[in-house]
């Protein structure tokens, strides 16, 4: 009876061994499952995310160049078009300063398009300091004859960041181009404002003006929203601020600020 009872006992301990046995094999072989599966779930998610980069990268190469394409050969374009209505509206007057304000004008086009499709991030537009690019275009659109310009430049000037002084003149010269286009102005004022931690400047027509609300609701419009979105977007890039103040039949007054640092 006493033996017995020990056959069961070393039984059930034989028994209880092998299940502890198989749970510890089983407990390591769904360890080994886990650990692969977490490994190939951790390699799928790296695949994933360098391809979602990759993409990421591609639609910037994309809005870059169509970025691009916009500001520089925008604002070409249209003193292109504004010397060529000047020769119409008076054919005598200044046509050989106008013909070779158009045949430097092409010229830039025709450099600015090398950079662009060479995918390079900037293409030397500012080879001087802010206040001088901006001397300098609006140089330019004084050539045409059709409008009067005046510069005003207050504070110290400092040199700025050449990122930072980029991302203004591309402000600056989409802000430009729709005065051509729209404002059907003859008066132009610009003011850079060099103060202690910011640059304040300011760009004031006195042409048609607009309805600034109309302006932001269209700002999704294929046809007229790029150029709002573009400064709106670099003005946000500079830690800035932008205001749009217009009175219809009086003119517009645009002022950027941005901190210098």
């Amino acid at each position: 009876m006493i033996l017995t009872r020990d056959f069961t006992t070393y039984l059930l301990i034989i028994l209880l061994g092998i299940t502890l046995i198989s749970l510890l094999i089983s407990i390591r072989q769904n360890f080994k499952k886990t650990y692969f599966l977490r490994n190939l779930q951790e390699s799928h998610i790296k695949i994933i995310n360098k391809l979602n980069l990759d993409i990421e990268i591609k639609n910037e190469q994309i809005t870059y160049i169509k970025t691009e394409l916009h500001d520089q050969l925008g604002s070409k374009i249209s003193l292109i078009n504004l010397n060529l209505s000047v020769l119409e509206m008076n054919p005598i007057f200044n046509m050989q300063d106008q013909l070779l304000s158009i045949r430097s004008l092409l010229s830039e086009l025709n450099s600015c398009l090398k950079p662009i499709f060479s995918n390079a991030e900037k293409d030397g537009i500012i080879k001087t300091d802010l206040q001088d690019s901006i001397s300098n275009e609006l140089a330019r659109l004084n050539k045409i004859g059709y409008y009067v310009i005046n510069l005003q430049v207050k504070g110290q000037k400092c040199k700025l960041n050449n990122d930072v002084e980029l991302i203004v003149f591309r402000i600056f010269q989409e802000i430009i181009t729709n005065i051509i286009k729209h404002s059907k102005t003859k008066t132009i004022d610009v003011i850079i404002d060099f103060l202690d931690t910011k640059v304040r400047l300011i760009v004031e027509d006195f042409g048609i003006g607009f309805d600034t609300k109309e302006m932001f609701n269209n700002i999704d419009s294929a046809n007229k929203g790029m150029g709002l979105k573009n400064i709106l977007k670099r003005t946000q890039l500079l830690n800035g601020k932008i205001n749009f103040n217009s009175i219809l039949g009086r003119g517009t007054n645009i002022v950027l600020e941005f901190p210098i640092n």
